[in-house]
């Protein structure tokens, strides 16, 4: 006959070892934690280091079939111009938004899991765009 107390008791020491199993620690640790800050600088690098194109192109009129979704169209250039604006505050915003995007998405990603001691799990909750209540499609990748 199995008893309650016994099953529950095989189940915990099966979580315990998963979680010692899965944690890093000591040198593996310092070496994860390196590998992604390495990896993070190196994309911040890239985004930062290809502003100065992108703000380029966005003040080019696509005048082919084949344009990148952010650069404007003489239709688009055309409204712009019946709002007030012209093709270089287009751009300005557009590289500034962009900016903006990656510093929140940045600081959300850099911000330290809510229980430490626990294995970290991407829960709905912690997800950035709903930490900072931006939806997920506001802030898309421009490259």
């Amino acid at each position: 006959m199995n008893s309650p107390g016994a099953s529950t008791l095989s189940m915990g020491s099966a979580e315990t070892r998963s979680e010692h199993s899965t944690q890093l620690s000591g040198a593996w640790l310092i070496l994860a934690r390196g590998i992604c800050v390495a990896l993070f600088g190196f994309s911040l690098t890239v985004f930062f280091a290809d502003l100065p194109g992108y703000f380029a192109q966005l003040q080019t009129v696509c005048e082919d079939s084949a344009c990148a979704f952010w650069q404007p169209t003489p239709t688009g250039v055309l409204a712009l111009q019946g709002a007030g604006l012209t093709i270089e505050s287009y751009a300005i915003f557009r590289v500034a938004f962009s900016v903006f995007c990656v510093l929140v998405w940045s600081a959300a990603g850099a911000t330290p899991q809510a229980s430490r001691g626990k294995a970290p799990h991407m829960s709905s909750n912690l997800r950035p765009h709903s930490v900072l209540a931006l939806p997920p499609g506001l802030c898309r990748p421009w490259w």
